[in-house]
């Protein structure tokens, strides 16, 4: 069953704890596929899935970030530096294994090489300065 952290309260995430000790970062973009998709296609493609799976998972899904490197530039396209990105995330890892979780998965919806680079650079940072 999983643990949807955006409708939970602290009771909840206590109880939560309980039961799992992963947690899962869903990971998208705001940018332009066309005309004919909307600009969140990307967060939709990590959100949805994990609600559709709720039952089959044992884990807390945090709600998801939205914002990473494109490299579009059509209007509606948010960029963030690949950097911020890693940064932004590892981050909120630290948090996660400062409340205790021991399994972290991050779910990207929009991947690119910048953008996975730039994230294993700053996690495996994260590692070395937190061996636990």
């Amino acid at each position: 069953m999983a643990f949807y952290m955006e409708k939970m309260t602290v009771a909840d995430m206590k109880e939560a704890m309980k039961n799992t000790k992963t947690v899962i970062i869903p990971t998208g973009v705001v940018e332009q596929h066309g005309y004919h998709l909307p600009l969140v296609t990307d967060i939709l493609n990590v959100v949805k899935p994990l609600e559709f799976a709720g039952e089959r998972l044992n884990a807390v899904v945090a709600p998801s970030v939205n914002y990473c490197f494109s490299g579009g530039e059509l209007l509606g396209t948010v960029n963030v530096s690949p950097n911020t990105f890693g940064l932004y995330i590892s981050e909120i890892c630290s948090e996660f294994v400062r409340m205790g979780f021991e399994n972290i998965i991050i779910f990207l919806g929009h991947a690119g090489t910048d953008n996975i680079n730039a994230l294993k650079n700053s996690l495996q940072m994260l590692l070395r300065r937190n061996h636990e």
